[in-house]
């Protein structure tokens, strides 16, 4: 009889050391095969995957004491004269009651040799753990595994076989970090999304531009927000800049290449960790001044249809234009320039989470202070890129851009960053 448990050997002799727990086999029979079926040849066999002979306990004369105390809890203890070991022994408790009575049976005698229950050990191998699934990669619908995907998966690549959705199976993978299901159909992105640990992302050529603002809410959720860090997002038919990608505070690689993208957010400032950002293939007409003060390792702004307009290309860098919004301020905007010029700390405890957002989502003007919606003046500038690399089209020799200003004075004092 074999019984597949953890065991865990302590050797009376030398009580101060700990022994660890294994995944065992332990098998109750007459050995050696051949030798007369009786009790002088009865033994147990512990086999480990590292000793697959096995160690064998004679037991005729040879046991201390069982100790079955906690039989119910699948707990049970081998005390032997020779050598002085204990066996502790933890398994399923019906498998180790069913052992524990063959035992005793075969100890007084009362078993017969010719029924099953005691055999002749010869070695025996101890079941290998199952090696758990870490990646997967399913290229054809009939690749989809029947029983569901694996739990255990960290990598997860599921590419070309038009699917629309990310289903419960996928959404419930807490351990996945790189996740790449580009050439489908998705439309949707579930909130639950953002419940995932990811590092990296790749939801190119999709159908994400179809769909509404509210399909970026997985963005707010904090666990993503402090994950991810490349993402990408081309060949979606994106028409606006998703705003809550500036959340993403640990993003280090965008990609919105070959998407109908026209203005970039002042926003972006706030990715303090972004490196690359590839904009290439979409329809700016100028990027925000901010850019002069973001440090990138690669910026690429290549496409035909880049910078094409004809505001853009006419305005020169001595001869700005300014279009100046002049409206009587809210208290709100007041407010608003009030923590901003007296450089008022605030957080979620004093603050609403929405009021925060619009804070941070304000750009700045040159002298370094946030512009709330009060007399806002947007300038065409030429936007002096902090980059190793800039990939732009050929005929290109700089790139048109928006400032905006605080007041009057700092226009007329062109705070060009």
């Amino acid at each position: 009889m074999k019984l597949i448990c953890e065991i865990s050997v302590h050797n009376r002799m030398a009580p101060h050391v700990k022994p660890r727990s294994q995944q065992s086999t332990l098998a109750l029979g007459y050995h050696p095969p051949s030798a007369k079926k009786d009790a002088d040849n009865l033994f147990l066999i512990h086999f480990t995957a590292t000793n697959k002979v096995g160690t064998r306990y004679k037991l005729k004369r040879n046991i201390e004491k069982v100790f079955t105390k906690f039989v119910q809890d699948g707990k049970s203890t081998f005390s032997l004269k020779q050598p002085p070991h204990d066996l502790q022994i933890r398994c399923d408790p019906i498998s180790l009651k069913a052992f524990l009575q063959t035992f005793k049976n075969a100890l007084e005698g009362k078993l017969d040799p010719a029924k099953p229950g005691l055999s002749t050990l010869a070695v025996t191998g101890v079941p290998k753990k199952a090696v758990p699934v870490k990646s997967m990669t399913i290229l054809s619908p009939s690749d989809y595994p029947l029983k569901g995907l694996p739990k255990t998966l960290t990598t997860l690549i599921i590419n070309g076989i038009r699917k629309c959705s990310l289903d419960s199976s996928i959404l419930s993978l807490n351990n996945l970090q790189i996740l790449n299901m580009s050439n489908n159909h998705i439309e949707h992105l579930p909130k639950k999304l953002g419940d995932l640990p990811l590092v990296q992302m790749d939801l190119s050529n999709n159908r994400l531009g179809k769909s509404v603002f509210s399909d970026w809410d997985w963005i707010d959720k904090q666990r993503i927000k402090s994950s991810l860090q490349n993402l990408n997002l081309s060949g979606n038919e994106l028409r606006v800049f998703p705003y809550k990608l500036v959340k993403l505070r640990k993003l280090m690689v965008l990609t919105l290449k070959n998407n109908c993208l026209q203005h970039v957010p002042f926003s972006i400032r706030r990715l303090k960790s972004l490196r690359t950002l590839n904009l290439a293939d979409n329809q700016f007409k100028s990027l925000p001044d901010v850019f002069s003060r973001i440090s990138l390792d690669t910026l690429d702004v290549s496409g035909e249809e880049m910078f094409l307009s004809p505001f853009a290309i006419s305005i020169a860098p001595h001869d700005p234009m300014a279009v100046i919004c002049r409206q009587p301020p809210t208290l709100w905007q007041l407010a608003t320039k009030i923590v901003m010029t007296k450089k008022i700390k605030y957080g979620p405890c004093d603050l609403p989470a929405t009021v925060i957002d619009s804070l941070e989502e304000f750009p700045l003007c040159g002298c370094g202070l946030l512009c709330p919606p009060i007399n806002i003046h947007f300038q065409a500038c030429i936007v002096n890129v902090r980059t190793t690399s800039l990939v732009q089209s050929h005929h290109m020799t700089s790139i048109p851009g928006d400032s905006v200003y605080c007041s009057d004075y700092c226009r007329r004092h062109k705070y060009f960053i």
